[in-house]
């Protein structure tokens, strides 16, 4: 069940990663020139999931993502998100046990 259920979220996530790469075409940045509010709306979704595994397909959104990260203030985010997040590394298999356990409910 749990994999079937990483097997859904991966094939979500990428789908939106590649409207997200569409909306994005050949622009530096989703608000054109510049990196704007738009930019500060997708990037924690697609930090978070490359983070988790599922990053961008080589391409404008992948080149973005990297982009992005070199903004200081874009770095000095992700990196206070990841220490805040001190720990997470054990959900997955805390999930999995729980799901073995046989009750299916956590």
């Amino acid at each position: 069940a749990a994999e079937r259920l990483l097997a859904k979220a991966t094939e979500q996530t990428a789908g939106v990663q590649a409207q997200l790469a569409r909306q994005l075409g050949t622009q530096p940045f989703f608000g054109g020139a510049r990196f704007g509010w738009a930019d500060c709306a997708v990037a924690p979704l697609v930090h978070a999931s490359a983070t988790m595994g599922i990053a961008p397909a080589p391409g404008a959104l992948a080149d973005w993502l990297e982009r992005i990260r070199t903004r200081p203030t874009v770095a000095s985010t992700f990196d206070a998100a990841t220490a805040s997040m001190q720990g997470f590394e054990m959900l997955p298999g805390l999930l999995a046990s729980c799901l073995a356990w046989g009750s299916g409910r956590c």
